[in-house]
């Protein structure tokens, strides 16, 4: 039961995701690092969880104020999972600040990929968007060493 519809609206478009995102996380080899074992799973799950209905969920999403700050939260929750599951299988690190960046930029990465892929009307996947903004992330910090 659901206490009105923008709640049938977010439990679809959440769909299980952060679940599926714990669990990714989880799998991975702590021996990997943080950013990488995000990235790989992000980029995984973008290509599972998009379906055909996706687009026209996120125009509803977008269309009031009130389901669009929802949606923005469903974000923060998403970013806490990634970063409960991060301390989780890392618990032997002294890197808990950078995981908290990790999780907090990657989720960020995963909003403007979805912004991307929403202006685009869609016309590649998910991953495509995404893939794109990680690897411009990755260029910049390559730039910013590199002076």
């Amino acid at each position: 039961y659901f206490k009105s519809k923008e709640d049938i609206l977010l439990a679809r478009q959440d769909g299980g995701f952060r679940q599926s995102l714990r669990t990714a996380i989880l799998n991975c080899s702590p021996d990997q690092s943080p950013f990488k074992a995000v990235r790989d799973c992000l980029l995984k799950l973008a290509t599972i969880e998009e379906t055909k209905d996706s687009i026209v969920v996120d125009r509803i999403m977008q269309s009031t104020p009130a389901l669009s700050a929802r949606k923005q939260a469903r974000f923060i929750e998403i970013e806490n999972t990634l970063f409960e599951a991060m301390i989780e299988l890392w618990s032997n690190s002294s890197q808990v600040n950078d995981m908290s960046i990790i999780s907090m930029v990657s989720i960020g990465l995963l909003r403007l990929a979805l912004e991307d892929w929403r202006q685009n009307k869609a016309k590649q996947p998910i991953f495509y968007y995404l893939k794109l903004r990680f690897a411009g992330l990755e260029q910049l910090f390559d730039d910013c060493y590199r002076k």
